[in-house]
């Protein structure tokens, strides 16, 4: 096929682009309580109450999500590890069938909740970090995501 016609094929499908009835990924803020207190964070400007969102506010979103919906990613201004319902969060989200994520700072995975976590099913992980070292004068997020094996 000659130059001329693949590029013409590539800009059609971009004039074809149809947007999707429903997004693929959904982001699900399942608490906005956090262990740190970052100089970036907005968290405590937004005038809010800190609080988990309940399992069952929690199903029945997941539950009410389009088919399409297929990734679940648990993040947001809080810190997930912190809500005690998290494995069983990540293990509902699985069970219909979604693709599930954590965006977390890691402080807190270890031990049993680690291991709780790595047997719900989560499919990755994405590290947050702000600095590299506690005397850091500037916050340079950084994002590191790492998927889960079985």
């Amino acid at each position: 096929m000659n130059r001329w016609i693949r590029r013409a094929i590539r800009k059609g499908r971009r004039f074809l682009y149809l947007v999707p009835d429903a997004p693929v990924q959904v982001q699900i803020e399942v608490t906005n309580r956090c262990n740190f207190d970052c100089v970036m964070c907005q968290r405590k400007d937004l005038g809010v109450v800190f609080r988990d969102m309940p399992f069952d506010v929690y199903r029945r979103v997941v539950d009410g999500l389009p088919r399409d919906s297929r990734v679940v990613c648990l993040t947001g201004w809080g810190e997930p590890l912190m809500h005690p319902d998290l494995p069983e969060m990540i293990a509902h989200a699985r069970s219909r069938d979604r693709v599930t994520t954590v965006t977390t700072n890691g402080v807190l995975l270890k031990g049993e909740l680690a291991e709780r976590i790595l047997s719900s099913g989560l499919s990755a992980v994405t590290f947050s970090i702000a600095a590299a070292m506690a005397s850091s004068s500037r916050a340079e997020p950084t994002r590191l995501s790492i998927a889960a094996s079985a």
